[in-house]
This record gives structure tokens, C-alpha cells and sequence, in this order.
């Protein structure tokens, strides 16, 4: 695995890469303590099967520099930007979280310059139903976190508790306070602005391959509300994965680097 710093758009931002071949680059979502570090346990297993596999931490997450402004419209901007930087063919986008936002933004708008488009998790990208609810983080909601707060938002975001061993606590803790800390607040007071049509409403406009894999034990009845997307959206592909709750890539790691390596490998059949 390769880290590097790369400087983009004005800004330092932190890269991690492994592997040749078409190329895979992988989104983390907006949770407090995301980072590009989050894929690292996945990058080797997808990339043995022939790619090349980047992912980073956004700015204003990990070590990378904060943005000029904190939206969403501004990461997608940036992603485009990373994308020319590396020198990625019309990579494949694997967004997890809110990091599916930005993927099935960007192939909506700039199909040209991609593959194809994985979204994991993202639950606003689903159909909502009555129960839904818009959930606010209570980590970022208050003052900067304890690690038990921090392992109270882990294991609200986890299938398999064991996972949280102390050395990981600490290692994810780490990346929750300070500048992280304060970056998330600045997030969550960012306006994006209140679209009139919602995103999940437009995944029938998308014209790149696509899949979207939930985890039935997340928030929100991804189970229920993907029944939903299927008879709205038939011609796109949804998946649950069982013991999996929303860090899929954590939870059921070889599944998910299975999910991704076989949809690319069909890509390039």
C-alpha cells in the first residue's frame, strides 16, 4: 500500500493506494472519525483481482486540509478534481454512507468520466416511508466526544461489537477530536440548499452500471424501504446483506471486496 500527500484544488490531502489495473476509488461516508482509512483493511483484497484501488480522506477529514467551504456540492467538485490529479480513466465509484451521495451525483452529472457506480449503506439514497426519520449525529450534536461517546457511535454503526477491540477505540478516537471535531461541526451547519426533487428520486436517470448493498441490521429498514426502491426502480440492482449493519465494509468485509471485484471484473468482461 502506497500513502501519499497529494496537493489539490489549493489543499493537502491524504492518499492511499494499491494495486494496477482499471481503476476503483473509494469514497468514505460523513460520519465523525471517516476517513480514507476506514477502506484501508479492503484496499489489498480488491486489488489482487487486477486494480488499482485509491482512496482518501476528504477535506476536512483525516489529515487532509479543511475546504474553502463545507458542502456536499464541494466535495463532488472535488472529487472530479482528485480523479484528473491521479490520472483515473473513468474510474469505478464505491461510495459508502454519504459518500453515495456524492457517487450518484457525480455520474448524474458527469457520466462521461465514469465507470460505473457502487453505493453502500447510503441510506437517503432509499425510497423513505413513513417511519423514516432524519437522523442528526449526537456525537457532533454536542461538545467534542469522550471514547465512550465514540464507542457508543461505533457500535450504533456495527453489526459485530468485537470489531471494537481498545487499540481500534483509540486508533478511531483519535480521528474524532481536535480539527475532525471541529470540521464535523462546520458540516453540520453547512446549507447545501433544499433541493426540490431528492436524489433517490433521479436513480432511474442514471446511465452507468450501478448497484446499491445495504446491511439489514442498519437504521432506517433498509430491508423494507429497498422492496420499495425495486418496484420503483426495477432495472437497477439492490442487495442486503444479513449480519451487516451500516460499515458494511467492516462488518462483512470479504463479502463486500467480493461484491466490488465481481461487479468490476463484469465491467471489463
Amino acid at each position: 500500500m502506497i500513502e501519499t500527500a497529494l496537493e489539490v484544488d489549493g489543499l493537502r490531502v491524504r492518499c492511499f493506494e494499491e494495486g494496477q489495473g482499471p481503476s476503483v476509488l473509494l469514497l468514505h461516508g460523513g460520519t465523525l472519525g471517516f476517513s480514507g482509512a476506514m477502506w484501508l483493511p479492503n484496499l489489498a483484497p480488491i486489488a489482487r483481482h487486477g486494480f488499482r484501488v485509491v482512496a482518501y480522506d476528504q477535506p476536512g477529514f483525516g489529515h487532509s486540509d479543511p475546504p474553502p467551504n463545507f458542502t456536499l456540492s464541494y466535495r463532488e467538485q472535488f472529487l472530479r478534481r482528485i480523479v484528473n490529479k491521479l490520472g483515473l480513466n473513468r474510474p469505478v465509484l464505491v461510495g459508502h454512507s454519504q459518500g453515495g451521495q456524492l457517487v450518484v451525483g457525480a455520474a448524474l452529472s458527469n457520466p462521461e468520466e465514469f465507470s460505473a457506480v457502487i453505493v453502500l449503506g447510503t441510506g437517503s439514497l432509499l425510497p423513505p416511508t413513513a417511519a423514516t426519520k432524519k437522523e442528526i449525529d449526537p456525537v457532533v450534536a454536542g461538545s467534542e466526544p469522550t471514547r465512550e461517546n465514540v464507542r457508543t457511535l461505533l457500535k450504533a454503526n456495527l453489526h459485530d461489537h468485537n470489531l471494537i477491540t481498545e487499540k481500534f477505540l483509540s486508533e478511531y478516537y483519535s480521528g474524532c477530536i481536535g480539527a475532525n471535531f471541529t470540521n464535523a461541526k462546520s458540516r453540520a451547519q453547512a446549507s447545501g440548499g433544499n433541493p426540490s426533487v431528492s436524489l433517490w428520486q433521479k436513480l432511474s436517470e442514471i446511465r452507468l452500471p450501478s448497484t446499491f448493498i445495504y446491511g439489514r441490521q442498519d437504521r432506517g429498514d433498509p430491508a423494507a424501504r429497498i422492496l420499495l426502491a425495486k418496484e420503483l426502480f426495477p432495472t437497477l440492482s439492490f442487495e442486503v446483506l444479513d449480519n451487516c449493519h451500516h460499515i458494511l465494509q467492516w462488518d462483512q468485509p470479504r463479502i463486500v471486496e467480493d461484491r466490488i471485484a465481481s461487479f468490476v471484473r463484469g465491467l471489463n468482461a
